[in-house]
């Protein structure tokens, strides 16, 4: 069914989502079941007890008092100040903190083993830390060896310095439409039990009518050449350093965890902005053409967010205010007389 994927990803071991997906997803996911233990735990106490308490109590009727209508007859309004009846909620208040706390302490406890698990599993990237805002003078590979050799020589490996891919990411981001492209051929085959076709000029509109299949085949067959050359020795050499120029991000390799750890918690030059050093996160959760943008380039872009964000929310609360007034059934009387 439309829904039933939900049932299989609650009934999903944690050890299987991890590898797959990550730590991140597998942490979403327990705190998604984390929510829902404790809106059902809680939706229990307040249904069975505190729910027909505020029912059959007593509401305050002196003099001024406002009797509670509708929902609020469900709701701690219905008691009086003086009842007996709010020691109920008073106890209530304490059981429903203790719940909460005991399923964050629970689910604390399986994060940490989780989380351990993961630093135990030997990933590569765990023994990587990752360097941003490299001066000029250390983006090439020897400089920064150089530098972090000095700094930790019983346990540097090596430093690699990001490059722009230039003309080769453009034929790799090709090849990764061309593949999409393939596989939905491929399950419109077995789907409907025909081969695609389309038209290969003005946007499927006109030209040769092909077989979809054969000619991606054909295509993916010829980009996947290209790469292998440019890929090779010979084209690296041929495209030289203008195709790929250096980024201002690097990565460094350690011996151990342990290490990697205390370079990324370590000041290394005078100026903060520079030479920052962060533990290296997975290869899959990297935007790799933001490893090139600057300090001063990705400060602007913050700049422009924030102000975005913030006349967004100032000049839309002008309008909602304007629409509530007069949404209020007296102004609307008095701009529509008809409404009386």
């Amino acid at each position: 069914g439309f829904l039933s994927w939900i049932w299989f990803i609650l009934r999903l071991p944690e050890e299987s989502i991890t590898p797959t997906a990550g730590l991140d997803v597998t942490m979403h996911l327990r705190f998604m079941r984390l929510s829902a233990q404790l809106f059902a735990l809680l939706t229990i106490f307040g249904c069975a007890v505190v729910l027909p308490v505020n029912l059959a109590a007593v509401p305050d009727t002196s003099k001024g008092a406002v009797l509670p209508e509708g929902f609020d007859t469900m709701s701690l309004a219905n008691v009086g100040p003086e009842s007996p009846l709010l020691w109920v909620h008073f106890t209530f208040v304490y059981v429903f903190s203790l719940c909460a706390l005991f399923l964050v302490h629970r689910n604390f406890q399986g994060y940490a083993k989780l989380r351990h698990a993961a630093l135990r599993s030997g990933q590569p990237h765990h023994q990587w830390a990752m360097v941003r805002d490299l001066p000029e003078a250390y983006r090439e590979e020897g400089q920064l060896a150089a530098y972090f050799q000095r700094m930790y020589p019983d346990t540097f490996v090596r430093a690699l310095v990001a490059r722009s891919t230039g003309e080769l990411g453009k034929v790799v981001a090709k090849r990764e439409k061309v593949v999409r492209k393939l596989e939905r051929c491929h399950w419109t085959e077995r789907e409907k039990g025909e081969r695609p076709q389309h038209k290969t000029k003005a946007l499927g509109l006109c030209g040769e009518k092909v077989d979809s299949i054969n000619f991606y085949e054909k295509e993916l067959q010829d980009l996947n050449a290209d790469i292998a050359t440019r890929q090779s020795p010979e084209g690296l050499t041929a495209e030289g350093k203008a195709g790929s120029p250096p980024t201002c991000t690097g990565f460094v390799a350690f011996r151990t965890l342990e290490s990697a750890v205390r370079a990324s918690q370590t000041l290394h030059t005078a100026d903060p902005m520079t030479l920052r050093v962060t533990r290296c996160p997975e290869p899959r959760d990297v935007f790799w053409p933001n490893l090139r943008v600057p300090l001063r380039e990705r400060a602007v872009r913050d700049l422009v967010v924030f102000a975005a964000v913030f006349f967004l929310v100032f000049f839309w609360t002008i309008p909602i205010l304007f629409v509530g007034g007069l949404c209020n059934l007296e102004n609307l009387q008095g701009l529509l007389p008809f409404l009386k």
